[in-house]
């Protein structure tokens, strides 16, 4: 094993991704982020980016709806399963599909979108943060901004093409905020 590079804890720009790690195994934080090691392949990491990126590309206009599986077929090719269950990886799998096949008929014309994957980054009590807004619409017939977060929900708009409930509750909560 070659030298080990230490880190600071004060010089890490936090992210999302860095409290999960942290949350969910402190060990492998410090190998990772403060030790500098470099990990394995994360089957859950690559199958992530392979929907983030259909969306992203989708959401600009760079992909057609009609053409989003066969685009996340492409991406997933790339999906390193590595010692995850094959029962697993299918399901993942098949759930990205579901989620992509539930976007059929959606109408995006009737909000701007303002901002896709779009990176924030700001300091509070003199730490580094960064943060990924995946999708930020605004409603053309009232202005509203409604935050999309791809991990989180199941549809991005109700049947009836308003935000779901739970964007409306998120926002109440952005607003109580500012």
């Amino acid at each position: 094993m070659g030298e080990i590079i230490y880190g600071e804890i004060s010089d890490l720009i936090w992210s999302y991704t860095k409290l999960s790690s942290f949350e969910q195994c402190p060990y492998q934080f410090y190998l990772q982020y403060m030790e500098k090691r470099d990990g394995e392949g994360n089957f859950y990491a690559d199958a992530g980016k392979a929907m983030h990126k259909t969306l992203e590309l989708l959401e600009k206009g760079e992909v057609e709806l009609s053409d989003s599986i066969m685009k996340f077929d492409d991406l997933w090719l790339e999906v390193d399963a590595g010692d995850t269950k094959k029962e697993t990886a299918e399901n993942w799998y098949w759930s990205c599909i579901d989620y992509l096949g539930s976007l059929t008929g959606l109408e995006l014309s009737n909000y701007n979108v303002l901002e896709v994957e779009g990176k924030h980054r700001f300091i509070k009590d003199g730490n580094d943060f960064i943060g990924f807004i995946d999708l930020l619409l605004e409603d053309k017939s009232n202005g509203d901004l409604i935050i999309v977060d791809h991990k989180s929900h199941n549809r991005l708009l109700g049947k009836n093409g308003k935000p779901l409930k739970s964007e409306l509750k998120t926002l109440e909560g952005y607003k109580r905020q500012h």
